[in-house]
């Protein structure tokens, strides 16, 4: 790691929550305008696979529901349900 990134990454932990969420969400809005399609998709799916496991940490199985619950309809509503490929195959493949 260079020392921008550690001198970034030492800045990070010195933010407010809200803070945090400030930046991600400029700092991602600006990565995604950059990149293209399919780098885009590789990008979302990236921070699914390996962000999921941090964000649910912790969480008993009541609150994964719950969150599940709550996020479900808004996913949904976003990607082409009747698109879905319930199979696995030939399925996006980003790793």
């Amino acid at each position: 790691m260079g020392l921008f990134s550690r001198i970034a990454q030492q800045a990070v932990q010195t933010l407010s929550k809200d803070e945090l969420e400030h930046l991600m969400d400029s700092a991602m809005e600006r990565m995604l305008s950059t990149m293209t399609k399919e780098e885009r998709i590789g990008f979302v799916h990236s921070m699914v696979e390996k962000g999921i496991v941090n964000l649910l940490a912790g969480l008993d199985g009541d609150d994964k529901a719950r969150l599940m619950n709550s996020l479900l309809p808004q996913i949904l509503r976003q990607l082409p349900i009747d698109k879905l490929n319930t199979s696995g195959q030939n399925s996006c493949q980003h790793r």
